[in-house]
């Protein structure tokens, strides 16, 4: 329990006002902690025991000669730099901020073995050696270097305590080392719950390095409430339920000591940084829905700790001396800006069990071998600075950064971190500075060159009703951090106008008239008219338009093309004739309106309306030398000539040309005959059939019967229908002898009834005009009268030349 209690207290001081002509005072508390416990009374109820606290009351020295078994001489504190909750003049102050940083500037290589000299623990009176073999070795393995940050969370803005009644009475001082009844003035305890009291939280990041020189970074908290307290007493509670939503703790293994820890209060919880990395969520909601605040008061409870927040180095489980440097500690707090404690103290006395001297200038401390016996308080006062090129003062101790850009300090001033830290009069200023805009339900962050100068032209707002807010362009000067501006908007109202062209959105200022009218066409081929419409904006408005709708219909045919708007729904039927004569010698026929009979078409979209015709004609004319033939008829009609027209009457049309007429377009055709009679000749040779008009039908002479038969016309025209009787020449030449091939004068023929006798050398030539054949007759004596004149003379001569 001794061990717990000397753990779980953190201290705050009581500043007693002694004033300095420089930016600080200092001064040395009397009073720095009201003490919370749980006590007793003596009707054996719970109360909790507020009772005034002194350094001298907790800084122990340790070997006085009063203590048996001592070792060597030591003074127990723990150096640090600490948020005081006590102004000068001993007043306790309580004060919220959201942000607080630990700087630790610790050797990387601290180390229980190397930096601290322990010491052999007195217990009961008796050296831990005394208590048996290997106790104090175990306490030794397990002794520690203990860089810290701790935190006091307060939720909500209500008080730590309520219900205080001052009481005289002495009270049973909690500590079991001293058995004695002190009677402090001015004492306190709660009479009643205490509901509307605020819960506060002690929490701590720290790192550790054992004996072993094994190292862990480490999170650990514990609640308080004044109910709790007041109805079960702060031990029973955090230590027997062991309710998880009340405490927790946590480690993972570190080698190196941090050296920036971090804590920010956010709306739900407070945020643990480690060296510019998340380490832990303190999530508050389980808690109280209120929001988190880093606070500092003048309490100390015990197993929470002190109420502030502070920066220091601890060891446990011995007690011990520094026999090396362990480095500097720096504590800044704060909202926006963040400074060294405006009330700052260098040590917690008498929890640590470590002896070191302390080096503190008011802004850090610097932990070291020695000896420190007496707290230091320091009170930073203001100071004048040239801040962003503005004259003004500031609390010393301020840390100068900058959000964007790097940061600039010249004077009494030292490197920090990215920062520098203002110890007097300096000039600050930033590289680049970040501007906000603050819009409607919205802020803009822009960034810029020191002295720049932007025309800056804000997002416009459309809010969920229609209402546009139009942004006013306006100058923005980066010469500030975190300047403000603010956007000036004129309002419009959104005017919805619904028509077939679509959903038409525009914004006007109020009272501005919405007039509707007019015709727009398309390119689509629709035509929107619409009725004229008036009304003032007074509001964001919805207007539907009255309008009628027309389509283009465009009529393609073979007279042209034309376009008409119809009115959308209505039946058009184009106007076509039908028939048609395109006066080309060709006629249409069959109206059709895309490809099926012509018909009223609905009109419900733009149309293209093609106009043909199913039929098609051509004039044609075919003329011959009997008739004509005139008329319309389609292609492919074909005239076939008759090849012979014969009038009855011994004349014929024959050979047309052309023989057959086909209509592939307009035509007009004469055909022409060859013209024909019927002849007939009769005569030797006979000859009927069809001549040509104008030819000539030439008689050839011929044989027969030995008569040779030539005509007396050779030739004969055709001029019309003819019965000819053609007269011929007949003609005979014979020479006629007897059988002893005498010529014989006898000889005679008889030629178409005419005899011919023949010449004394017995040749017959007989001719004689006929109109046909002729019978060829021919008689002779058997012996030519040559003969026979011969054949007498024979026997005369015989005689006669009997004679001779």
């Amino acid at each position: 329990m001794y061990r717990a209690l000397l753990l779980g207290t953190l201290l705050a001081l009581l500043v007693v006002a002694k004033l300095f002509h420089t930016p600080y005072g200092w001064y040395m508390p009397e009073i720095y902690a009201r003490g919370i416990s749980i006590q007793l009374t003596p009707n054996i109820q719970n109360v909790i025991d507020v009772y005034a606290v002194t350094y001298n009351d907790y800084f122990v020295r340790y070997c006085e000669p009063g203590y048996v078994g001592c070792v060597e001489p030591q003074y127990s504190m723990t150096p640090g730099v600490v948020a005081s909750a006590w102004a000068p003049g001993g007043k306790p102050v309580e004060y919220v901020y959201k942000r607080a940083m630990a700087l630790f500037e610790a050797p990387q290589n601290v180390s229980p073995r190397t930096h601290i000299k322990w010491n052999e623990w007195i217990f009961w009176g008796a050296r831990l050696r005394e208590f048996g073999p290997g106790v104090y070795e175990s306490y030794l393995k397990d002794s520690r270097v203990i860089y810290r940050f701790h935190v006091a969370v307060k939720l909500g803005r209500g008080p730590v305590l309520t219900c205080l009644q001052e009481i005289t009475y002495p009270v049973v001082d909690p500590w079991p080392l001293r058995e004695r009844v002190i009677d402090w003035r001015k004492l306190f305890n709660t009479t009643c719950p205490g509901h509307d009291a605020a819960k506060v939280i002690g929490a701590s990041v720290y790192w550790f390095r054992n004996y072993t020189d094994f190292g862990k970074l480490c999170v650990s908290w514990a609640v308080f409430w004044q109910p709790w307290w007041y109805r079960w007493g702060g031990y029973w509670f955090l230590n027997d339920i062991k309710n998880p939503l009340l405490e927790y703790s946590k480690c993972i293994p570190r080698d190196t000591p941090p050296k920036n820890i971090t804590a920010i209060a956010g709306k739900d919880g407070v945020y643990f940084y480690v060296d510019g990395e998340f380490f832990y969520k303190l999530d508050t909601t389980p808690l109280s829905n209120e929001e988190p605040w880093l606070y500092t008061g003048p309490y100390l409870i015990s197993y929470v700790g002190s109420t502030t927040t502070a920066a220091y180095v601890a060891i446990r489980d011995l007690d011990g001396r520094a026999a090396a440097p362990l480095g500097r500690l720096w504590l800044l707090i704060g909202n926006d800006t963040l400074a060294v404690p405006k009330y700052v103290i260098n040590m917690l006395w008498g929890l640590g069990r470590l002896e070191a001297g302390v080096d503190f200038d008011g802004f850090s401390v610097y932990v070291r071998p020695g000896v420190s016996t007496e707290p230091t308080v320091l009170e930073h006062k203001d100071v004048e600075v040239v801040l962003h090129g503005e004259r003004t003062k500031a609390q010393n101790g301020t840390y100068f950064t900058c959000e964007v850009g790097e940061p600039v300090a010249v004077g009494n001033v030292v490197r920090l971190g990215r920062g520098y830290l203002v110890r007097g009069p300096a000039e600050l200023y930033c590289t680049h500075y970040s501007v906000y805009v603050a819009g409607y339900n919205s802020t803009e962050r822009l960034v810029g060159e020191r002295g720049a100068r932007l025309l800056y032209t804000p997002r416009d707002v459309l809010l969920p009703n229609g209402t546009l807010l139009k942004a006013e362009p306006f100058a923005v000067v980066f010469n500030i951090p975190g300047r403000v501006y603010t956007v000036n908007y004129t309002k419009l109202y959104r005017v919805v106008v619904e028509t077939p062209l679509g959903r038409n959105e525009t914004f006007l200022p109020p009272g501005t008239p919405v007039r509707i009218s007019g015709d727009y066409v398309l390119p689509n081929g629709t035509r929107i008219a619409l009725r004229p419409y008036s009304i003032p904006v007074e509001r964001p408005l919805r207007v539907k338009a009255n309008y009628t709708v027309y389509y283009l219909v465009r009529v393609v045919s073979p007279h042209g093309a034309v376009e008409r708007w119809a009115e959308r729904g209505s039946p058009y039927l184009p106007s076509a004739p039908d028939p048609w004569e395109p006066g080309n010698g060709t006629r249409l026929a069959g109206l059709l309106i895309n490809g099926t009979p012509a018909a009223a078409v609905a009109v419900d979209r733009p149309l293209t309306l093609v106009l043909s015709y199913a039929e098609r004609y051509y004039w044609t004319s075919v003329k011959t030398p009997v008739n004509k033939t005139e008329g319309w008829f389609k292609p492919g009609t074909t005239f076939v000539m008759p090849p012979v027209v014969d009038f009855g009457n011994g004349t014929r049309l024959v050979d047309p040309d052309p023989p057959a007429v086909a209509v592939e377009g307009p035509l007009s055709v004469s055909v022409t005959y060859r013209r024909q009679h019927w002849v007939e000749i009769r005569g030797v040779e006979e000859w009927r059939g069809w001549a040509y008009e104008g030819s000539v039908i030439r008689l050839n002479g011929t044989a027969a019967g030995g008569v040779r038969y030539t005509p007396l016309v050779p030739q004969v025209e055709v001029r019309g229908p003819a019965s000819v009787t053609a007269r011929y020449q007949a003609s005979y030449y014979g020479e006629f002898k007897d059988a002893l091939g005498i010529p014989n004068p006898t000889a005679e023929v008889e030629l178409c009834g005419r005899v011919y006798r023949a010449d004394a050398a017995g040749r017959i030539y007989a001719s004689v005009e006929t109109e046909g054949l002729c019978q060829l007759e021919a008689r002779q004596w058997p012996l030519s009268p040559y003969t026979l004149g011969a054949l007498s003379a024979v026997p005369a001569a015989a005689a006669l030349r009997r004679r001779r």
